[in-house]
């Protein structure tokens, strides 16, 4: 019997403990896990293979903010669903994440289930459509 594979979240933050405690949560959550500290580095993995879910966070190193990639990303790839990140936490950022594109939005600092149980329902919905 076939079982197909677990789906692969894209954590693009370049906070390094932040990226590992996500990784390993989410591994341990049976995901598979990839990860850039770039929205740039980001888009080319999403180019070679299709994540089934995209964690961004807000503030980035290089041209583009995590805003800016969610916008590329909604533009080029509206199947996958983005949960956007930030320590720069307000109503406002949230709403301005949503209206870019975002499919759901996160505060830190927060707590790992919480991110687990995001992660669920946003891979659970019906409009979401896994990657070719």
């Amino acid at each position: 019997m076939f079982t197909p594979p677990p789906p692969c979240i894209l954590i693009v933050e370049d906070d390094e403990a932040m990226l590992a405690l996500m990784e390993r949560f989410l591994r341990r959550g049976g995901y598979t896990t990839a990860t850039t500290v770039t929205a740039e580095a980001a888009l080319t993995a999403i180019a070679e293979s299709a994540p089934s879910l995209v964690i961004v966070d807000y503030m980035l190193p290089g041209e583009m903010n995590g805003l800016e990639l969610i916008d590329h990303l909604q533009k080029c790839h509206p199947e996958i669903p983005t949960l956007f990140i930030s320590a720069f936490g307000s109503p406002d950022l949230c709403r301005t994440a949503r209206n870019g594109g975002a499919t759901d939005c996160l505060i830190k600092p927060f707590n790992m289930v919480t991110l687990m149980e995001r992660v669920a329902t946003l891979l659970a919905r019906p409009d979401t459509t896994p990657p070719a």
